[in-house]
This record gives structure tokens, sequence and C-alpha cells, in this order.
């Protein structure tokens, strides 16, 4: 009989680079859900926030944005991405996330019915555009004697 030694070598598999890409952007007071794309590796994948800062009212869960922003602007976001193989892999990269300002909204107003002196009155203001509920205030001038202003009423 005879005895041979046998050598096998495993090499390590080369590690994957994670690609990231930016999420969708958002718009100031509407409600946002975002991802921040990661390709590569094997999902699922977390992600952390490396550097920058999420615009205010924006938070990040794993590699999801969610929230209503409150200020338009560009927000540069170092994001490092890890998938769940084992070992595992990463990516970083520094991406945009874009939040575009409000869309004005118009508002019509239209005066309430004529009142008549020693009659009781009630009028409303007429408002349309935007989303209801209203708030009506005095900006300029007086109501009549003996009238009040209740909102829009």
């Amino acid at each position: 009989s005879t005895t041979s030694n046998i050598v096998v070598r495993v090499n390590a598999a080369p590690a994957i680079t994670l690609t990231l890409s930016s999420p969708t952007a958002a718009t100031v007071g509407t409600a946002y859900t975002g991802t921040i794309g990661v390709s590569g590796g094997t999902a699922p994948y977390s992600c952390s926030l490396t550097s920058g800062s999420l615009p205010a009212g924006i938070t990040q869960n794993n590699c999801t944005l969610t929230g209503v922003a409150s200020a338009s602007g560009t927000f540069a976001l170092g994001i490092k991405a890890t998938d769940s193989s084992s070992p595992a892999n990463s990516g970083s990269a520094t991406l945009s996330l874009v939040v575009n300002a409000a869309a004005s909204v118009q508002l019509s107003l239209s005066s309430p019915t004529a009142a008549t002196v020693g009659t009781a009155y009630t009028g409303t203001i007429g408002v349309s555009g935007g989303t209801g509920p209203y708030t009506c205030s005095l900006a300029s001038g007086t109501v009549p004697a003996g009238l009040t202003l209740n909102g829009c009423t």
C-alpha cells in the first residue's frame, strides 16, 4: 500500500463590490418613501449613513428613507451598504437626495352675501383651491359694526 499527501487549496471567492444608487426625489410637505438602490452581492442589504445629514423631517430605516421634508435642496449622503452573504460584501458611495420645493397653491376668495342693517346675518367667505378646512382672518380694514369675523363665517 502506498500513502501520498494531497494538498487541496481553497481560494477565497473574489469580493463583490455593491453598487449604490440615489433614491427618488422628495417634495417639501408631501409624505415620502424612497429606497437607496443597492445591486450586486446577496440581498437583503443593510444601509447606514456615514456622512452628511438627512433633510429635516426625513428618517432612515436601513435602506429606506421616509417622512415629510420641510426644506428643499440637494442633500449629499455618504452611504455604506452591506449584503447578507458570509463573508459580507460592501460598497460605499455619496448619493444625492433631491427635495423639490412644494408647488404653490392659489386660493380664491369670494365675498359673503350682502347684509341688511338691523337683520340677523350669517355670511360665509367662499374659499376654493388648496385643501380645506380653511382659516380666515382680517388682513386689513375693519368688520362693520355689529358683525364679527369667526373663521370664514
